[in-house]
Parts: C-alpha cells; structure tokens; sequence
C-alpha cells in the first residue's frame, strides 16, 4: 500500500541502475526461519519468510525489531546516490526518535566487488561518518540470496509494528516523501491499538456481566 501520492514519483533520482546490481544466483527455495541480522551497533533484526506467493518478494517477509517502524536500506559502498541518501535517513531517524530504525545493508561482497569486505565497510562508515546501524553478520548473505535480483539501488523497504512490508521506494526519493509515508504508518499503528484496547476492554466488560 503506497500514501503518498504517485506523482511524487517524478521526483526520483536516478539510482545506481539494474545492471550494477543484479546477480544471477541459483533461487533459494528454503524457508528464511528467523533470520537474524546483526548491525555493526549491536542492533538486530529478525526475519521470517510467510506463507505468501506474492511477486514482491518483500511483501512475504516479516520483519521484527523493537522499533514501531523498520527499515531496510540496500546499498553499496560504490553507488553515490545511496552515499546521498544516507544523511536524509540520519536526519528522520533523528527526528523520528525511538520510533523508527534504518538498517543498511551493504551488497558488496554479495556481487562480488569487495573480498575484503569488513574492512571495506570500515573505511566506508569512518570516512562518511555513518551514524546508521550497518548490518554486517554473514546471515545477511542469506536474505540477499532469497531476494535475488533486485531491481536496483539505492533501495528503501519499510515494515510496520507488526513487521508486516507497506512501501517500497527504489532510487534516491526526497526525504520529505518517506517522511510523510512515516507519519502515515505511525498514525496507522496508533489507531490499531487504539482499536486494541477498546476491543480488549469490551470483551473484559462482556465478561464481567455473563
């Protein structure tokens, strides 16, 4: 489900296109059973795989985490669009405190372009002064394996409290468009468990008075 509207689409930049970042890998059919990803800030993440048949290989995964709101920012060291990207998700993870994570996840190594890849990814978050929780654990590998060809980067996929997928945005979108779309999800949340505690408290009162 997209909020914002599709006009906004005019906006995006172009990213690093299909050809940077596809790679032809044999599809892992096996079921992602609480995945776990490891950011380089201690943060993690945990991933399971639905029983969902969609084409959007996102739309079949859950995502769990602490935060209302998670994140996942694919990218390479080697693509300047998502180099530009990065302080605009600093800046709303800043002002969405406590409610929203971004977790980058690097693809170097996963197509090839790096053998020393923590190290590489080292220099990458010393030198742009990264502030973002950088997923480096080896699992990584296993969920790129899963998503196989992406369609590009830099790429933006966000899930809800319920770590169910709501949008995806591929190339590097104004800052101010993922920032609505969060405060859609946010307000969303807020009135599913706004429903929560009036339906709980219905069935407390049902019960009381059988």
């Amino acid at each position: 489900m997209r909020f914002f509207s599709i006009l906004f689409l005019l906006f995006f930049l172009f990213g690093c296109g299909d050809n940077d970042v596809k790679k032809e890998v044999k599809s892992d059919t096996s079921r992602l059973q609480n995945l776990e990803l490891v950011a380089n800030s201690g943060d993690k993440l945990v991933i399971k795989q639905l029983d969902k048949n969609s084409d959007n290989s996102f739309l079949n995964l859950k995502v769990d985490s602490e935060f209302q709101i998670k994140a996942l920012f694919f990218f390479a060291t080697w693509c300047e669009p998502c180099l530009g990207l990065i302080p605009h998700l600093e800046r709303l993870q800043d002002n969405f405190q406590g409610k929203i994570k971004f977790y980058a996840i690097p693809l170097d190594d996963f197509l090839g372009n790096e053998n020393d890849f923590k190290n590489s990814i080292s220099v990458f978050i010393s030198d742009n002064n990264i502030k973002i929780p950088i997923i480096t654990s080896d699992s990584r590998l296993d969920l790129l394996s899963y998503l196989n060809n992406l369609e590009g980067i830099p790429l933006l996929v966000l899930y809800d409290k319920s770590g169910n997928y709501v949008i995806d945005y591929l190339g590097a979108v104004p800052e101010e468009m993922i920032e609505f779309d969060i405060m859609q999800i946010l307000e969303n949340n807020a009135i599913n468990e706004a429903n929560y505690d009036i339906n709980k408290t219905n069935k407390i009162e049902s019960d009381l008075f059988a």
